[in-house]
């Protein structure tokens, strides 16, 4: 890693660290499944802060990205309590295959 990256990576790391700072849970952290993705999920295990990585399925992406979200491990498929209802308030987390969205 050359010099200019290591610096940018410990300015990242200490940035997560900071807003973590604020927070008593968990922070969440957007990932698509792609490589950005992947380098702040690595940005986030190097910087120690308690997170989890949120992954949500537009039902549009290619086999290989769910495949690799997967991977990536020990996720939960978050679906409607009730699906009648769109409230954000009734949502939970279970096994799910055709859930839109994982909490990784």
């Amino acid at each position: 890693m050359t010099n200019e990256l290591q610096k940018k990576v410990e300015r990242a790391v200490r940035l997560l660290q900071s807003v973590a700072r604020g927070y008593d849970g968990e922070i969440e952290v957007a990932y698509s499944g792609g490589k950005d993705s992947d380098v702040i999920l690595e940005l986030a295990r190097m910087s120690g802060i308690k997170y989890r990585a949120i992954y949500h399925n537009t039902t549009i992406d290619p086999p290989g990205t769910i495949a690799h979200v997967r991977e990536v491990g020990g996720y939960k498929s978050c679906v409607p309590k009730d699906r009648s209802s769109n409230s954000s308030s009734r949502w939970g987390c279970q096994t799910d295959s055709n859930a839109s969205a994982v909490a990784i």
